[in-house]
Formats: structure tokens, sequence, C-alpha cells
């Protein structure tokens, strides 16, 4: 066992508040100053002040918690955490969300391929009209629960889906981005000519297409699966709805890579500016590192059937590796 599951679990969630963070600061930083925007330190600014809520990590924290306290997926209780949170009225899925909430799933649910993927089915079902868009979400699902399995392979794991995909769906426009990255894989092309793949300036397509950002963030972890910040950084390069893209890059390099991989300086900004004195954090509520490694440590205890949500102390359990006996 290379990593602790325990620290995938945080990996994936702090990965994602990172990413998001990071995404949106970018975002500010290419609309105020695009030449250097390429050539960005990539460091916070607690004092930043966005054109935009940060949303996707507080409510992946809300549906963290739900799986933690019903011991699984249940709407409506998630719909009732979001309606009290004031995050949305009615609740309704946005179509940008299905890929993060689908984080929190494959993590619960990593072990049982076929349960996880009537979970992200039913998740994706609380947006009308919007079932064939759901497969960005099964994808970057199954491919968190391979890394945390152990089993993701940079060069195997997309022909596996393409070759189990049904007719529709390879003939699909987000199967077909799959090909595409499958492609840039063998070859080991360079991020430019991923760019120019996946998101062409001139395609007439969408700008802001949730299975787009799954593809490209699958294009950016892949081919640079074993270093977090590289995945990161190629993420944000390709200028395509950066905080979606980015969160989902992190999240899935975080699964694989763990919390070991995440840059301390980058955990250090995210708690400065989720700082309540900062205008970031005023304007634009981030959840702080602990908060979050908080959630997952609850996540990670209900998945070991070990949490009692009535108890204040809930012990981590020692977990070995699969099908293997070891002394505590």
């Amino acid at each position: 066992m290379r990593h602790l599951p325990l620290s995938r679990f945080r990996g994936a969630l702090l990965g994602c508040a990172i990413g998001e963070s990071l995404g949106l600061y970018c975002t500010h930083l290419a609309d105020a100053n695009p030449v250097r925007s390429r050539q960005m330190s990539l460091h916070l600014d607690p004092n930043l002040v966005l054109d935009q809520p940060l949303s996707f990590s507080h409510r992946l924290l809300l549906a963290t918690d739900s799986l933690i306290q019903c011991g699984g997926l249940d709407l409506k209780d998630w719909g009732d955490r979001i309606h009290a949170a004031h995050l949305s009225e009615p609740f309704k899925l946005q179509e940008s969300m299905a890929p993060i909430l689908a984080i929190p799933l494959a993590l619960f649910f990593h072990e049982d391929s076929v349960k996880l993927r009537q979970k992200v089915n039913q998740v994706a079902e609380l947006e009308p009209g919007k079932a064939a868009q759901k497969q960005g979400s099964l994808v970057l699902a199954a491919a968190i629960a391979q890394a945390l399995n152990e089993t993701l392979h940079p060069w195997r794991y997309l022909p596996t889906v393409i070759a189990r995909g049904e007719d529709a769906f390879n003939a699909s426009g987000f199967g077909q981005q799959l090909r595409q990255v499958q492609t840039l894989l063998e070859q080991d092309a360079g991020l430019d000519a991923a760019i120019a793949q996946l998101c062409p300036s001139d395609s007439p397509a969408p700008r802001e297409d949730p299975d787009t950002a799954v593809a490209i963030a699958l294009y950016c972890c892949l081919s640079s699966l074993e270093d977090f910040r590289l995945s990161v950084i190629r993420a944000i390069r390709t200028g395509y709805q950066l905080p979606l893209t980015v969160a989902l890059t992190a999240a899935l390099s975080g699964a694989h890579n763990s919390t070991a991989d995440i840059p301390v300086a980058w955990r250090i900004a995210l708690n400065r500016a989720a700082m309540s004195d900062s205008s970031l954090g005023v304007i634009h509520p981030i959840p702080a590192e602990a908060q979050i490694l908080q959630h997952s440590d609850r996540l990670f205890a209900a998945w070991c059937g070990t949490y009692d949500p009535k108890s204040q102390v809930n012990a981590i359990a020692a977990i070995a590796a699969p099908h293997m006996i070891r002394p505590r």
C-alpha cells in the first residue's frame, strides 16, 4: 500500500478546495493581466476580491456531511442541508456541480463499482434534461475509485472506459474527447496540443461544459500522474473554466498522491484565504484546511463502519491492504 486510505480521502477533498481557490485566483489574474497570468507564481492573495462566489467546496462538504450522517446517499437529506445553508432555493443541481458532487460518492463507494455508478446516476438525475451529461461524472468517479484502489494506470484507464462504453456514449462529444485524450497520452503530446484538441477557440460547443472540464482534468492528471503540483499547473494554464477544471484535476490527483504531494505553500495560502478578516474570506467563504480534514476523517470513519453520529469521540480504525491479515 503506497498511501494510507485516510491520506487519500484527505487528498481528494483538500485538493478540490485548493484547486478551486487557485482557479478563481488565476481567473481574476488573467482578466487583470493576461501576460502575467502566463508567468504566475500560483500563490493565493488573501486580500483578493473575486467576482464570483466560491461554492464548490462548501457544497462538497455538505454532501460529505450527508453521506456521513445517513451512512449513504439520501437525496432528501442532501437537499435539506443545501436549502438550510441558503445555497440553493429550491434545491436543484447546477450543471457544473455534478462532477464535483461525484467526488465524495467516489470516496465512499470506491470498493463497489456497480453501487458507485448507481449513486452517481441518482445524483445526475436531479438535473432534468441533462442525463446525457452524467457521463463525465461517472468517468471521473471511476477514476477516483481506481486511484483509491491503486489500480489507476495512465495508459490503461481510458481504453477500458471506451471499450466498455455503449455506442451512444462513444459517438457522443464526450466519448470523442476521451479518445482524443487517449491519443494525446499515447503520443506524449504537450499542453498546447491538448488545448488545441480539447478546447479549440473556434469550437461551436458551449464554453462552459462540465464534461469538457472532466476530459481536460483527466489529461492534466494522467499526463503527470505522480506530480500533484504539475497536474494543477497544467489545468490552470488551459484557461478553460478554471475553478471547475482545476478543482477536478486537484481532487483526482489528490486521491492518487494523497496529502503528501500537496505543496505546503498552497495549504498555508488556503488557510490564510479562509480567515474571516480577509476580503476573500468575507465575500467568498472558503472552508479552512482543518474543517476539510475533519470532514475527510469522519467520512473515512463512516466508510470503515466505525463512525457513530451520536458520539463525540470517533477513533480511526487501523486499515491494512485489501485481503491481507496483519497484526495491529
